[in-house]
């Protein structure tokens, strides 16, 4: 059940957040938080980063460099673009940088914002609880089973800082169903958020009938390798993002597609050394029995194609590690994730359109072998039309993958821009 003293506590919070906090107040807090999480010696993220060892099924040194992706990425300087970017064009945006409230309205998000997370990859709440602060509402965090912790750690860190601000950030339990959240969120303004595969977020989607939904449901990301790029430079890059949380998570690459008929023996074996070299470093951890089942199958399968002649050729590390499947069919079977990946080649850019959008999945992120600064004007001028030919919503440089910037647009939605409203302000 979700407590409904604290809940109350929650709102008595907002109300006075809405009417005293700027979005200045609020960064400090944030940044502050953020800034001794991206620490490693900060000793609540070491404590609770050595009580998730033993409950995420990533190996440990994964585990603490994932923690410094989701940490550096929350600074004064991205969550400042977060508002101006998802503010831009909106009635008055200037008016959430200065906590506006003219007495009976104000530029704020919902009542509530509830957020049922998936548990695949570690700090989803993360970019969860900085929105609902800058947005000054009651943010409720259901983490999954599979991540138990985090968020609570870091409201802790929050309270330390600033307890009315913490107060606002309900974590509850991975146990409370949907029928307990709707129960508390009866008759509130609120937005609720569902993480998870898409028969999970059907599902849930049921309890929360004819309240505002936002949907994440099940995505797929790719490589585009252009065919000039040299597989040495890159496939280190490409074998970071296959590998971070054991390839479970939506930004993580299925398929390397080689543009203009590239080698692709030679795409593999440059992937299956940098694959090697993050099973030396990240060793990989075993997931549940029904992940490794689907593991276990597309391993057989392309086992038996590499037998067949003109069929694919697999390539497989030590006790299974890693998978690389080479295939000669421009719409490849896509494989389970957890190291598992299949290289294939195309004629050209129309060619790669094509067969991504033949993935069983929409597409969420794309790397690209080319080099630009992250998240800036820099980028080449031809992303707009990728991301529009395919539906991706992250296209960046092939190694970045799994550290999308706190603005990122997921599945087309913006992560504050759209909570934001004029509301009765709190009385």
């Amino acid at each position: 059940m979700i407590d409904r003293v604290l809940l109350a506590n929650a709102h008595r919070s907002r109300h006075r957040i809405v009417n005293a906090y700027s979005t200045d107040d609020l960064l400090a807090i944030l940044t502050q938080a953020a800034a001794l999480w991206a620490d490693a010696t900060y000793e609540t993220r070491r404590r609770t980063a050595e009580a998730l060892y033993s409950v995420v099924p990533l190996a440990p040194v994964m585990l603490d460099h994932g923690l410094d992706l989701i940490f550096q990425a929350v600074t004064d300087e991205t969550m400042r673009n977060l508002t101006d970017r998802q503010t831009l064009g909106m009635p008055s945006p200037g008016a959430l940088r200065s906590g506006h409230a003219d007495g009976s309205e104000a530029f704020v998000g919902p009542n509530i914002i509830y957020h049922s997370l998936a548990g695949n990859v570690p700090g989803l709440s993360i970019p969860a609880v900085v929105c609902g602060v800058l947005a000054r509402s009651v943010t409720i965090v259901r983490d999954s089973r599979r991540q138990p912790l985090l968020t609570g750690a870091f409201v802790d860190t929050i309270a330390d800082i600033d307890p009315l601000v913490a107060a606002m950030i309900l974590p509850v339990r991975p146990d409370v169903s949907a029928d307990d959240a709707r129960a508390a969120l009866a008759e509130q303004d609120c937005t609720v958020e569902l993480h998870g595969s898409d028969a999970v977020v059907a599902e849930l989607s049921d309890a929360f009938s004819g309240i505002p939904t936002v949907q994440h449901g099940s995505r797929i990301s790719a490589v585009i390798a252009d065919g000039n790029a040299q597989p040495g430079d890159w496939a280190q890059r490409i074998a970071h993002d296959i590998a971070m949380y054991e390839g479970l998570g939506c930004l993580t690459p299925h398929t390397v597609f080689v543009e203009d008929r590239g080698d692709i023996d030679a795409w593999s074996s440059a992937l299956a050394e940098g694959l090697s070299a993050y099973e030396r470093s990240w060793p990989r951890r075993r997931q549940a029995v029904a992940l490794e089942a689907d593991r276990r199958a597309f391993l057989e399968r392309a086992e038996v194609s590499s037998l067949l002649e003109n069929a694919s050729l697999a390539l497989g590390g030590s006790d299974d590690a890693w998978c690389i499947v080479t295939s000669a069919e421009t719409a490849p079977s896509t494989g389970p994730g957890m190291r598992c990946i299949t290289v294939t080649s195309t004629a050209d850019r129309e060619h790669t359109v094509r067969a991504i959008r033949t993935m069983p999945y929409p597409i969420a992120g794309l790397g690209l072998t080319l080099d630009w600064a992250d998240d800036t004007a820099a980028a080449p001028s031809h992303i707009d039309a990728l991301k529009a030919a395919t539906g991706a919503t992250l296209v960046c440089p092939a190694g970045r993958m799994q550290a999308p910037p706190l603005a990122w647009e997921q599945d087309g939605g913006r992560r504050l821009g759209d909570l934001l409203d004029w509301r009765p302000a709190p009385s």
